[in-house]
């Protein structure tokens, strides 16, 4: 989804050795391979491969910075609906933290109220409610947010001549 490059660098080394060893680390690889063979005096070798990743962004940093705030400020918003949306299942009693999300997430969803109507059941202390808006809020927005983050890539994408 994200536009960058990745470039690999790989150095190899090689020694003479008597022993056998393997290690591996990460993010700049270091993978060392110690054999010994006593038949052929050439295989008694060391090759060291150091293999680097190097991920760049193509663009402005600016424009990426915009990207991930877009995702954050959705990822904000869906978590707020996703709390909206299990509470009124679950019956939750709008008092305190419950009265806050519902006042907060209830701008957001006022586009979708009325779409389809509420599915409620009632049980022996709780009113569970599925608010069809809520789903289709949360759908919408994640759409919208992915459509502003596809712009911000065409014009962030360099410019060629």
């Amino acid at each position: 989804m994200e536009d960058y490059k990745q470039e690999t660098k790989v150095e190899e080394r090689t020694a003479d050795v008597n022993t056998t060893n393997t290690t591996n680390t990460t993010p700049t690889s270091t993978n060392t391979t110690r054999t010994t063979n006593s038949n052929n005096p050439d295989a008694n070798r060391v090759v060291e491969r150091k293999t680097q990743n190097t991920v760049t962004y193509d663009g402005s940093e600016s424009y990426y910075k915009l990207r991930k705030t877009v995702y954050l400020i959705l990822g904000i918003l869906e978590v707020l609906l996703a709390f909206r949306l299990v509470f009124k299942l679950l019956g939750a009693n709008p008092t305190g933290f419950v009265s806050f999300i519902y006042t907060i997430t209830g701008v957001f969803l006022a586009p979708f109220i009325g779409i389809f109507g509420n599915a409620t059941t009632t049980g022996i202390e709780t009113k569970a409610v599925l608010e069809p808006a809520n789903v289709i809020g949360m759908i919408v927005y994640a759409i919208v947010a992915a459509g502003i983050v596809k712009i911000i890539k065409i014009y962030g994408a360099p410019k060629t001549k």
